[in-house]
């Protein structure tokens, strides 16, 4: 499709960005007002109580970001109009009926709506997870059935998303027909809801504290939501993975996602049927499992996982196996035979073993490291500890199998 149809599309049109502090709806907007400053309105829906605090916040926000730059320059002193006249702040927000806009004229008005709006927080508290990325978006699809001059409405997602099927997943009308049909088994509204309601009484219940209410609820979104992988891995119980390094994983630089919203956008123009885009870059611009790996290294050691006694979680590099050979190998070894030990063994006290004393070749043969100067208590919590990180490995092996 060529640019200037794509510009001539945008011409002129009202466009809905929800989530627009976020990482993706700030370089969608940043795009627009580059390539199609001649677009009529851009709304802007921000969690605020009033027009005044979401202006607010979008100036403090989103105006005043490095992003802008380069559009600062280039418009000059002619920016701060362009801003005025093209951008407005919504009070709204995802988690309530009608986005909680209560100003009825841009019912009228709205021609796109771009949802990009989610949490994307690992360790996110499930109920506010469960309302801003489920429920936000019934509640902007409601939204869009009572706009009157809506063309188009375009949601963002996870790629490839499958549910539990598995095998050969054909990306046609037939497969989303087998997918809605599916969903339809169960209320997932009602069921998620009540998990939630339960969850939340029965702290209340205990008479648990904010503190552990939100620490707890954010383990149960871990449950719930996230790779066990991932899980595993930011709370420190990950030490290894059966995993090729080199393999290549397949991400997308945002602009590149940006670009490819607005031709979808345009191409779609007067078109009634649902169409799905996965957009992805791992012949062109590959990144492989050791990037990833190094990346989220970085972000668990920038933040920490916070135990519920306050403690902090130093995640670690982890060790990598391309065989299975190799991965039984290094279970068998560092996992496997510590909790092999005899009954008679867990009893070393003081460095003594069956009335004599624990001789240094005992301790190498028994690999839990300097076991003849540990407690029995000590031995057992390193029992435990290395049952649990067993647990880790082996349930991250199966997912990535």
């Amino acid at each position: 499709m060529e640019s200037a149809s794509i510009l001539r599309y945008l011409e002129g049109k009202t466009i809905l960005v929800t989530g627009g502090t976020g990482f993706l709806g700030m370089v969608f907007l940043e795009k627009i007002l580059t390539v199609q400053p001649d677009v009529k309105k851009i709304y802007l829906l921000l969690r605020a109580s009033d027009t005044k605090s979401a202006t607010k916040r979008m100036n403090n926000e989103i105006i005043v970001k490095e992003l802008l730059r380069v559009l600062k320059e280039k418009r000059g002193a002619d920016f701060d109009s362009l801003i005025s006249e093209k951008v407005v702040a919504l009070p709204g927000d995802v988690t309530s009926e009608n986005l909680g806009v209560k100003d009825l004229k841009v019912y009228n008005e709205i021609q796109i709506i771009f949802n990009c709006a989610a949490t994307t927080n690992f360790d996110e508290r499930y109920d506010i997870a469960l309302d801003v990325n489920t429920f936000g978006v019934l509640h902007a699809i409601d939204f869009a059935l009572k706009c009157s001059k809506l063309e188009m409405f375009l949601h963002v997602s996870t790629a490839y998303v499958c549910g539990e099927r598995g095998g050969l997943l054909l990306e046609d009308s037939s497969s989303m027909d087998e997918m809605i049909k599916q969903m339809t088994k169960f209320d997932f509204e009602a069921v998620e809801k009540k998990l939630v309601k339960e969850k939340l009484n029965e702290l209340k219940a205990q008479g648990a504290s904010h503190e552990v209410i939100t620490n707890t609820m954010k383990d149960f979104g871990i449950e719930r939501t996230i790779d066990s992988v991932i899980a595993s891995y930011y709370k420190g119980k990950l030490p290894c993975l059966l995993v090729d390094p080199m393999l290549v994983f397949d991400m997308i630089p945002v602009d590149m996602l940006v670009n490819s919203i607005i031709v979808a956008m345009a191409v779609n123009e007067n078109k009634s049927s649902i169409i799905i885009y996965h957009v992805g870059t791992s012949l062109r611009n590959p990144i492989k499992f050791c990037d990833i790996h190094d990346i989220v290294f970085k972000y668990c050691s920038e933040n920490p996982w916070i135990n519920k006694d306050g403690t902090l979680v130093k995640a670690g590099k982890f060790t990598m196996f391309k065989t299975m050979a190799s991965f039984h190998m290094y279970m068998q070894i560092r996992y496997m035979l510590p909790l092999q030990i005899r009954p008679e063994h867990q009893a070393i006290t003081d460095g003594h073993l069956d009335g004599r004393a624990a001789t240094p070749a005992d301790k190498e043969i028994w690999s839990i490291p300097a076991m003849g100067e540990m407690t029995v208590r000590e031995i057992d919590r390193e029992r435990r500890e290395t049952r649990e990180r067993w647990n880790g490995c082996r349930n991250s092996s199966s997912s990535s199998l």
